[in-house]
């Protein structure tokens, strides 16, 4: 894939697990994506599935946010009891999404700003460093922030979602070529 291709699939996947809408289920469409091999897809089913599947009110509750998935803080000095748990909002790594946010003169969206850390911005951000940034720092933003798609899988997969578990089956295979293809970069220089 080209690097257009790679900021495109990323964006792509980032309006994938956003609430489903009319441009989504269009693009699926024209697409003729392997997405919809589960069948007949429609706005309606998608948006419920969505809604059973990543809705705080009811349904099963998959998070959508990495700091979920992953140590509150590394921070051997933090005094909190919880600060090695998972499960919570606003860790380590949501920090970090805010400050390569800032320090790329960026903002984070008010509907993401409790949840820097929310797969469709980090799939946005990642599209963003494909038009702007080093193979590096691409490799680097996939090693740090990516690495929790798996679990995602692993809990979507428990739900029985066909649509989203082939989702992000698509995803976690386009990270492993990318980090194969870092792999075999750094072994040529």
């Amino acid at each position: 894939m080209t690097r257009t291709e790679k900021e495109q699939f990323s964006a792509y996947m980032a309006a994938v697990f956003a609430p489903p809408d009319e441009t989504l289920l269009a693009e699926l469409e024209k697409e003729g994506t392997s997405l919809l091999a589960e069948g007949e897809i429609s706005l309606a089913g998608l948006k419920g599935e969505y809604h059973r599947l990543f809705s705080n009110v009811s349904g099963e509750k998959i998070s959508l946010v990495e700091s979920t998935y992953k140590p509150w803080t590394s921070d051997p000095n933090c005094p909190l009891g919880f600060s090695r748990e998972k499960g919570f909002l606003l860790g380590d790594c949501a920090l970090h999404i805010q400050n390569i946010f800032q320090a790329l003169n960026l903002s984070v969206p008010a509907d993401f700003r409790g949840t820097p850390d929310h797969v469709v911005l980090e799939l946005e951000l990642l599209s963003y460093l494909y038009r702007f940034a080093s193979e590096e720092q691409i490799r680097r933003f996939i090693k740090d922030h990516l690495d929790w798609i798996p679990s995602l899988r692993n809990e979507i997969q428990k739900a029985k979602a066909g649509f989203y578990i082939v989702a992000a089956e698509r995803l976690i295979h386009f990270l492993n070529q990318e980090i194969q293809f870092s792999k075999e970069s750094q072994n040529e220089s």
